[in-house]
């Protein structure tokens, strides 16, 4: 991964409204452990995208940011919402009232009236990384609900039972509580737990790019040749922050294959220079987009030489975090 010791971005959409991205470092505990969050701000609405820290990289954000500004229909995606509703009223046998959401009022007014009281309830959002549906028990809970609950690993020691949803799945699962609940309303619940299971993969913390529109590709490569125009002011002066925070993203060399940058670079008096000093072809290929760019020639091989240093620190890391998953697996 890389480090930032920025924390905050102010952009504008393409529709003209202003943003704010604040990154938070990764959480130390809890769901959202290793788990770095880069927070939005659009108007009266806000956004939440999670990523594992060690996959960080200005490059990745400033994607990212591109993305969000041009692609309103993929910025939803991280869209958070908490929508209201409809309550009604639950009286318990002792006469006590209380707020139900209404989607559930009806299994909780069972339980209550069965003898197994419900202290706190939600019926979960019908959103893929929405809330989840939630009971909690004041003392007993039905056996055969609990035993199902059990099962699927829903049942938390404070006796609320929650589904335990893959990230994105949240409300096909919600539809698994319900369903558990309608059943044993109905006296026929599976103790199995396999008719309320579901198996899902966690999707992607970002979800596949769309195509940019060809307004944002002509805006992102004027700012490319910006921020390569004061790399090169800069010349020996450029830091190890400057070279790394210089990325190119999706332009009109990014697609071409090494041999149709050879091609375009088949006059540059420097190719063979560049060939011989890159590691390899991947290097080779980045080196001839730089250069295409109008990076100057010695900061195009500082440049490689610190991606190099990069790439093998987070192999290095990739390989040390497999190992010590598979030691905790071994280990549980």
């Amino acid at each position: 991964m890389e480090y930032s010791t920025k924390t905050l971005w102010r952009f504008k959409t393409h529709e003209g409204d202003k943003a704010e991205l604040q990154m938070v470092g990764a959480s130390s505990q809890g769901a959202e452990v290793g788990l770095m969050a880069w927070n939005i701000s659009l108007g009266d609405k806000a956004y939440r995208a999670l990523l594992p820290e060690r996959d960080f990289s200005n490059k990745l954000l400033a994607k990212f940011i591109l993305h969000f500004r041009f692609c309103p229909e993929w910025r939803e995606h991280f869209r958070l919402q908490t929508p209201e509703y409809e309550k009604v009223e639950v009286t318990l046998i002792t006469g006590n009232t209380f707020q139900v959401d209404l989607a559930i009022a009806g299994y909780v007014s069972a339980l209550c009236d069965q003898g197994f009281p419900v202290i706190d309830s939600r019926q979960g959002d019908p959103l893929p990384y929405g809330r989840t549906a939630m009971l909690k028990f004041g003392s007993q809970i039905p056996p055969d609900f609990k035993q199902a609950a059990l099962a699927l690993g829903w049942l938390n020691i404070d006796l609320s039972v929650e589904p335990v949803a893959p990230r994105g799945w949240v409300h096909e699962f919600n539809q698994m509580m319900h369903l558990l609940l309608d059943d044993w309303v109905h006296g026929d619940v599976d103790v199995t737990g396999e008719r309320y299971a579901l198996h899902r993969e966690p999707l992607p913390f970002i979800p596949d790019w769309p195509k940019l529109p060809l307004e944002a590709m002509v805006e992102h490569e004027r700012k490319v040749r910006k921020d390569i125009d004061r790399v090169n002011r800069l010349d020996t002066r450029a830091s190890f922050q400057d070279l790394v925070g210089l990325t190119s993203g999706r332009d009109r060399y990014s697609r071409l294959n090494l041999d149709q940058l050879r091609e375009l670079l088949v006059d540059d008096p420097f190719i063979d220079y560049l060939e011989e000093k890159m590691v390899d072809d991947s290097a080779l290929s980045r080196a001839f987009r730089w250069r295409l760019r109008g990076l100057q020639l010695d900061l195009i091989l500082r440049k490689a030489k610190i991606e190099e240093m990069l790439n093998y620190r987070d192999q290095k890391r990739r390989e040390e975090y497999r190992q010590q998953k598979a030691m905790e697996m071994i280990m549980a």
